[in-house]
């Protein structure tokens, strides 16, 4: 190749890799602009969580149901918001937000706070609240007598669901290793009626009301009881930080819950299955 030759192909390379950063650049600009004015909004949850996200299935359909996705939609009508939701594994469906724009996935609900999601997402005011609880099965019964607080778990086998968050147990005094490899609240109730788990640590509302709703099958060598010395946990809306809209999606929802928990919305709500309606003082 001559010098000129060298010359002309280098000059072109400049200008490709010029137009590629261009069209690049084009195109991003060009989605965060929609996704700044888009009306949708694709939110993920694993659905297996009742009585606030659960499935029901009849006459060979399957639609979704529970009181945080009732309220989920009554704030996107509050908001003019079309909502897109998408059942997924839990720890996939909080890959995907944290992934935005990639998956297109602004919005996770139903998740207690942590250092971890605080630092990868925005939160939501509270939205509701649960109460930490433990079972065990009914041949271990003596070992449970006389728990005060979580600190008299330790030295035990505990065991919980993957991905879910444990911060509070742990900064309460917990010390023993929480194994997980349960992937549902199902699959983890299975585990300790069949004794693979000494004791599970889950959610007092969850347990109670899915089997309440036939949604969880449980036993009576199942045993379930509220664990004391844990103030009940606050369960917030979660918004990637990577949308150009974040800001504003994050402003919007606080001020859209606020008012339907200040009008009675929120507690009419949840009160079709929980008596003290969302929980919220």
């Amino acid at each position: 190749m001559t010098d000129a030759t060298a010359l002309i192909a280098d000059k072109l390379a400049r200008q490709c890799h010029l137009l590629a950063t261009f069209l690049v650049i084009g195109c991003l600009t060009n989605l965060n602009a929609w996704a700044a004015n888009s009306t949708s909004l694709n939110v993920c949850e694993d659905a297996v969580w009742p009585p606030y996200t659960f499935k029901i299935s009849k006459a060979g359909t399957t639609r979704l149901d529970g009181v945080s996705y009732e309220l989920l939609q009554a704030l996107a009508q509050e908001l003019n918001l079309q909502v897109d939701f998408h059942i997924l594994p839990w720890k996939r469906c909080l890959a995907q937000v944290y992934s935005y724009p990639q998956t297109g996935m602004e919005m996770f609900i139903n998740g207690s706070s942590n250092r971890e999601r605080v630092s990868k997402y925005h939160r939501t005011v509270p939205v509701f609240n649960v109460r930490r609880s433990y079972a065990f099965h009914r041949d271990h019964a003596d070992k449970f007598d006389h728990i005060r607080n979580v600190t008299d778990l330790n030295n035990m086998q505990v065991c919980g669901v993957l991905g879910y968050n444990y911060e509070d147990v742990i900064d309460a005094g917990l010390t023993t290793t929480i194994q997980t490899p349960a992937t549902t609240v199902q699959d983890a109730i299975d585990r300790v009626i069949n004794k693979q788990c000494e004791v599970l640590l889950t959610t007092y509302e969850v347990v109670e009301g899915g089997i309440a709703l036939s949604n969880l099958k449980a036993s009576p060598v199942f045993v379930h009881r509220l664990l004391p010395g844990i103030e009940p946990d606050h369960m917030h809306y979660w918004i990637t930080r990577s949308s150009p809209r974040s800001e504003s999606l994050l402003n919007d929802f606080n001020a859209a819950i606020k008012k339907l928990q200040a009008n009675g919305t929120a507690d009419r709500i949840f009160g079709r299955f929980l008596p003290d309606g969302d929980g919220i003082p």
